[in-house]
């Protein structure tokens, strides 16, 4: 039953591609990767083969009004499959300019956001930590041109869609995942008895679906967006785009076990961020300030929890990001560094999700090597936590759409407590195959 599931979900990620590929209005790809693991006793779980398809539709681009879809998946030799809806959306163009979008879409208030995946405006789809992908928010997204330079833009909504990626279930009283960038917790523990140690059986409390997707959001941008320059500040109040949890923890001293409760929670945040940018036709310069207020009590009911309560802390953020981007057909590059002056320190919070970065440099550059061949590289560092994250690869053009990568990734994470140190084991050499239509 397992194969058959298997093929049918594969032959489902097919035929996406092959229903694309016969219309004009989408594009898309269908891509097979084999990776090798390069320490497989210290990845969460061993994937070596993942098949990869996505889909993009663009209905009647140059008149007034148009629809716009996009969707992902992922499928690995574990069973996972993993799937992304991008973006699915109406838009309408104004008599002034302006414009106006309704489903999902990604909010482009602060493009460095999405450059280092904090995904703290738009979802990330999260197939792959390194390489996070971007999701869009549901709601309506209207634009106002306030004369040649000036605009302003509003945002609202009450449905909400957390990330979904990588997924994380119950089985018999073990969290487990089929996906290799899940941060599992721990299956054993210390009773503090002579130093016993005990299974940990959890059970996860899922919130009812009406308590999760009906939240409101809303938000305002506004500033100058002209030829060169870009000065823009916005304000958005929403939900945090992941959960946290909470545990109540207790031993089960007769069956030698402990037994833990996990509550999953939301917290609403005031989002406050400011941009100023400088481009012409060979590079840009942005800087960004973006700040972080959540509120004091998650968007949960009020739960009676008996013996030990392990609660999230979810701290004030404040960044500061900037970045330097040349783009040519034949070589582009761009350096951007990102400074976290208030958050959660690593391994500070047990049940808490980490910054992903604190104080980091990233560099990355695409170079057209030959006729048919890019070379693609991608590092960041972080000087605090002294983590480092890797990703080069060489792409091929092979013939009539066909495509081929070979390539490494590398994860340095030499601290415990941090983002990254539970992925150390997912360095990898891999190999990509595919198509794009």
């Amino acid at each position: 039953m397992k194969r058959i599931s298997k093929l049918t979900k594969l032959a489902s990620l097919c035929a996406l591609t092959v229903t694309a590929a016969g219309a004009s209005n989408f594009s898309g790809s269908l891509y097979y990767t084999n990776q090798q693991l390069n320490n497989k006793k210290l990845s969460p779980v061993v994937v070596n083969h993942v098949i990869d398809a996505d889909v993009s539709w663009d209905n009647l681009k140059k008149k007034k009004n148009h629809q716009k879809f996009k969707a992902s998946a992922r499928m690995n030799d574990k069973g996972a499959t993993m799937i992304s809806i991008e973006e699915a959306s109406l838009n309408y163009k104004l008599q002034d300019g302006g414009r106006a979008r309704f489903g999902r879409y990604a909010i482009d208030w602060a493009p460095l956001d999405d450059i280092w995946g904090t995904g703290i405006i738009n979802n990330r789809k999260n197939f792959d930590l390194v390489d996070h992908g971007n999701e869009g928010v549901i709601g309506l997204n209207a634009k106002f041109k306030l004369g040649k330079n000036w605009a302003i833009e509003g945002f609202g909504s009450y449905l909400y869609v957390p990330e979904l990626n990588p997924m994380i279930e119950e089985e018999d009283g073990k969290l487990t995942s089929k996906s290799e960038w899940a941060e599992l917790p721990p299956a054993y523990a210390n009773l503090g008895q002579g130093g016993t140690v005990a299974p940990i059986n959890y059970t996860l409390n899922k919130p009812k679906l009406a308590d999760i997707v009906f939240k409101p959001s809303y938000g305002i941008s506004g500033g100058l967006d002209s030829k060169h320059w870009i000065a823009k500040g916005f304000y958005m109040h929403k939900p945090e785009n992941t959960f946290r949890v909470s545990a109540t923890v207790s031993t089960n001293a007769s069956a030698g076990v402990i037994d833990a409760q996990i509550y999953p929670e939301l917290y609403n945040e005031n989002i406050f961020g400011g941009q100023m940018s400088y481009r012409n036709k060979s590079f840009q310069v942005d800087t960004m300030i973006l700040t972080v207020r959540p509120e004091s009590t998650p968007q949960s009911s009020a739960l009676v929890r008996r013996y030990l309560t392990i609660e999230t802390r979810r701290q004030k953020e404040d960044y500061f990001m900037t970045g330097f981007t040349r783009k040519k057909k034949v070589f582009s590059w761009g350096v951007y560094y990102l400074h976290l002056f208030s958050g959660a320190p690593a391994g500070d919070d047990t049940l808490g999700n980490k910054p992903k970065w604190s104080r980091s440099i990233k560099t990355k550059f695409s170079l057209e090597i030959l006729k048919d061949a890019r070379w693609k590289f991608d590092m960041t560092h972080d000087v605090e936590k002294e983590d480092t994250v890797l990703s080069t690869g060489v792409e091929y053009d092979l013939a009539r759409g066909f495509k081929s990568e070979l390539g490494i990734r590398a994860i340095s994470a030499p601290n415990d407590g941090t983002y990254w140190a539970p992925f150390r084991g997912n360095d990898a050499v891999y190999v990509k195959l595919g198509h794009v239509f």
